[in-house]
């Protein structure tokens, strides 16, 4: 079994050497590119650097040649690339095919483009490949985007490399609660939309030249090597090599068959011009609806070939007229749902944990009523953290689910918040004192019952609202990062989540990602004892108060966002 994953690499972390080097570390950091590369061929790791390979770089000058790249297009800001790793059974392969089959793995997915670095650790007892891919491409100087179609486009050639070799793979693909590789590869993408192209343009060639002409009158670059085809159509990016990809009936042999045997229905070259001018507008405007009305009745295949002016034919006119019934009841069913069938409004149910307890506090539950998500919010364990309880607050007063359910605990620990300390009077530390104990301290009873009630609802997720003294990496400080827990799972979130905050959060510094919840912690109890997804946020009290809130109220909706939950965010009050 072969198990692969990337995140990116940013350029926050200036203690990496430290960190990597200590032994009793089990998680590698989101680095900077020349200590990330540094990682991955370290001779301790690697038998003296002897699986470490270089593609489209010097295995010895990998910084050095990544960088002249970023320089060449000016492209030296942001993420500077992207660290994955392929694991392997224990005692599946040998260190020699291990790294025979990572290499492989990475000419496969990034050698037409990007520069990548590719080593062979020997360290544990799986033995395991570490890639580190430059974020710019040597061709033409765009960034690597590592989408939802390119992390299953890596599982995918992973599992076809793996069958190769007689190994096993991973016979489930799935990422996220309810997203599915298989099926996300299967649905009406670039991928899907090539493998049909490439199937018209066998169908109406006469000969292999004339299939190589038709694919370039489509818009197509046709790219052959060793023996292979790659295609890649004008208004993409990405090469596609069509064998892997599809199958054994898109060998080269076997495309000459199929021009032979299929039965003739031939496009003319007026006709194949203008499926190329429907298709181009498809691609470069779906928002419009003369170009989508002319895709759409070519992919309903009401006609055998690719959209001309027919005229309406009388099945057609039947479907018009079905399809405006249909549209008719559809209003109908709406004004029926508005006036008799429209949910009730959301419950907000409030009550106290550690009731009595020198830690007594509120919980409030609101629920949609509707089928969705449950996801618990927790702020002000810290009460010098004012940032978090602030950005709870106001979640409290704005936010409204639509489906699914939200827990919020808003002042975990209200003596210190009146404090303005850390802890309360009692110098307990709420953060170190999971799961607490029924018998203990008032910090550990409530804790305890926090432990309970997420026991009892099983939320997707945990989310608890810090903040840090500095920006990462600055003596020490965790500040404008999400430290994520200990579950595949929510680290694979973790990283769309990221990216979305990133994109969102105007000219401030970006957050990093962080993977070392201390033990005692709600995120490490969380996600290492009962399997959830756990999220810690820490903005930066470097930043003015409001600038904090509105980051925690962002992170919050986007991780939301990222589970499925449906809500609606009111305006701040006054606002």
């Amino acid at each position: 079994m072969a198990t692969t994953s990337l995140w990116p690499i940013k350029k926050t972390i200036n203690n990496t050497i430290e960190y990597v080097e200590n032994k009793d570390k089990t998680q590698i950091p989101i680095s900077d590119l020349s200590n990330t590369i540094d990682y991955a061929s370290n001779k301790n790791k690697t038998e003296e650097q002897f699986y470490v390979t270089g593609i489209n770089c010097d295995s010895n000058s990998v910084y050095q040649d990544m960088m002249l790249v970023k320089k060449a297009y000016n492209k030296i800001d942001n993420i500077q690339g992207f660290h994955g790793y392929q694991s392997f059974k224990e005692g599946e392969v040998t260190p020699d095919i291990a790294h025979k089959i990572g290499i492989q793995l990475a000419n496969e997915m990034w050698g037409d483009e990007f520069q990548v670095v590719v080593t062979t650790h020997l360290n544990t007892n799986h033995v395991h490949n570490h890639f580190v891919v430059n974020s710019v491409s040597m061709k033409d100087g765009h960034k690597y985007n590592y989408s939802n179609h390119e992390m299953a486009r890596l599982r995918q050639t992973n599992d076809f490399i793996c069958k190769e070799y007689s190994l096993s793979s991973l016979e489930e693909k799935v990422t996220r609660k309810n997203f599915d590789f298989s099926k996300y590869m299967n649905h009406d993408n670039y991928s899907v939309r090539t493998q049909r192209d490439i199937d018209i343009a066998i169908k109406n060639s006469f000969n292999y030249q004339d299939f190589i002409n038709t694919m370039k009158k489509m818009n197509y670059e046709v790219i052959e090597r060793y023996g292979k085809l790659s295609v890649k159509h004008a208004n993409m990016k990405r090469n596609i090599r069509i064998e892997r990809q599809f199958g054994d009936d898109y060998t080269i042999d076997n495309i000459y068959r199929r021009i032979a045997e299929e039965v003739p229905d031939k496009l003319t070259t007026e006709e194949l011009t203008t499926y190329n001018c429907h298709k181009n507008k498809y691609y470069k405007n779906k928002h419009s609806l003369g170009a989508m009305f002319l895709y759409f009745i070519f992919r309903i295949k009401t006609y055998e070939k690719s959209p001309r002016n027919y005229p309406i034919s009388e099945e057609m006119k039947k479907e018009i007229k079905w399809s405006i019934a249909a549209v008719l009841l559809l209003c109908m069913g709406v004004v029926v749902y508005f006036l008799f069938l429209r949910p009730a409004p959301v419950s907000h149910t409030t009550f106290f944990l550690a009731e009595g307890l020198a830690s007594q506090t509120e919980c409030h539950i609101m629920d949609s009523g509707k089928e969705g998500p449950t996801i618990f919010l927790l702020a002000g364990t810290h009460g010098n953290e004012p940032a978090g309880f602030k950005g709870a607050e106001q979640l409290l007063e704005r936010l409204e689910p639509k489906t699914g359910r939200i827990i919020l605990v808003p002042h975990a620990n209200q003596q210190a918040i009146e404090l303005n300390q850390r802890t309360a009077s009692d110098g307990v530390d709420m953060n170190r004192s999971y799961p607490g104990a029924e018998d203990g301290n008032p910090i550990q009873i409530l804790s305890a019952q926090i432990m309970e009630l997420i026991q009892k609802y099983q939320p997707v997720c945990v989310v608890d609202m810090h903040e840090g003294v500095n920006f990462y990496g600055v003596n020490g400080s965790i500040g404008n990062s999400i430290v994520v827990g200990q579950t595949q799972s929510g680290f694979i979130n973790a990283l769309d989540i990221l990216e979305m905050v990133n994109s969102q959060n105007g000219d401030y510094p970006d957050f990093a990602l962080e993977g070392n919840a201390p033990v005692g912690s709600l995120n490490c109890t969380a996600s290492r004892e009962l399997g959830i997804d756990a999220f810690t946020i820490e903005t930066s009290q470097k930043l003015p108060m409001e600038v904090r809130v509105s980051q925690q109220v962002l992170i919050v909706t986007n991780i939301l966002q990222q589970y499925g939950m449906e809500f609606k965010l009111r305006p701040e009050s006054g606002g």
